[in-house]
C-alpha cells in the first residue's frame, strides 16, 4: 500500500536496485577471490529483488551525446515518453557509454534529458558497456516487471512505446486488472 501513494519511492527502488544489480554483477565478474565473487554475486541479486518489487517495467538506454547524433535527436522522443508515463510502472534509466563526465554534466543541468543517467566511461569499454554487449549506439534493453529481457536493439520512438504498453498490458493481467480501464499499480508482497 505504501508504494502505491509513493510513485517517487517505487521509482528510486527501482533506480536504485538496477544501479545495484548492474553494477555489482559487473565488478562480480572480474574478480579472481571466491569470496569477492559470492559477496559481489549477492549484491547482484540484492539489486535485482529491489527492482524486482518495485513492480516496474525498465527500459535502459545506452547512448552518447558527444558521438551519437541518433542519441541526442531521441532526447526529445524521450523526454515526451517520460512525461507520458509519469505515474505509471515504468522507469528509465540512461547510460551514458562514451561522453566526458564534466561535459555529461553540463548536459543535464541544460535539461537535455530528464531520467537518470549514470556515467559508464568512455569509448564504450566501461564496466555497465562491456556487461551488456553494446557494440552501437543508441541500444536498448527492454525489461519486464520480473527484470526479464523482453527486447533489445536499436528502436524507434513507436517501437519502444508499443513494447512498453505490451509489458504493462502484462503487468495489468497479472495483478488482475482490466488493462483498458485500470492502471498498473505499484504494490508490495
Amino acid at each position: 500500500p505504501l508504494f502505491e501513494m509513493a510513485t517517487t519511492a517505487a521509482d528510486v527502488g527501482a533506480i536504485v536496485g538496477c544501479a545495484t544489480l548492474l553494477i555489482a554483477a559487473t565488478i562480480a565478474i572480474v574478480q579472481t577471490d571466491l569470496k569477492r565473487v559470492i559477496a559481489y554475486s549477492t549484491m547482484s541479486q540484492i539489486g535485482y529483488m529491489v527492482m524486482g518489487v518495485s513492480d516496474k517495467v525498465v527500459v535502459l538506454d545506452f547512448g552518447s551525446h558527444r558521438s551519437c547524433g541518433v542519441c541526442r535527436q531521441m532526447y526529445p522522443h524521450l523526454r515526451q515518453f517520460v512525461e507520458d508515463y509519469k505515474g505509471k510502472s515504468v522507469a528509465l534509466l540512461g547510460i551514458s557509454v562514451d561522453d566526458d563526465v564534466k561535459e555529461l554534466q553540463a548536459v543535464s543541468e541544460k535539461g537535455e534529458f530528464t531520467w537518470p543517467m549514470w556515467w559508464d566511461g568512455e569509448n564504450m569499454q566501461g564496466p555497465l558497456a562491456s556487461q551488456w554487449v553494446i557494440r552501437g549506439m543508441p541500444t536498448f534493453y527492454i525489461l519486464d516487471h520480473k527484470g526479464v529481457i523482453r527486447n533489445k536493439g536499436f528502436f524507434q520512438p513507436g517501437d519502444i512505446r508499443s513494447t512498453v504498453d505490451m509489458l504493462l498490458k502484462e503487468l495489468s493481467l497479472s495483478q488482475g486488472l482490466n488493462p483498458s480501464v485500470d492502471t498498473p499499480k505499484v504494490v508490495k508482497p
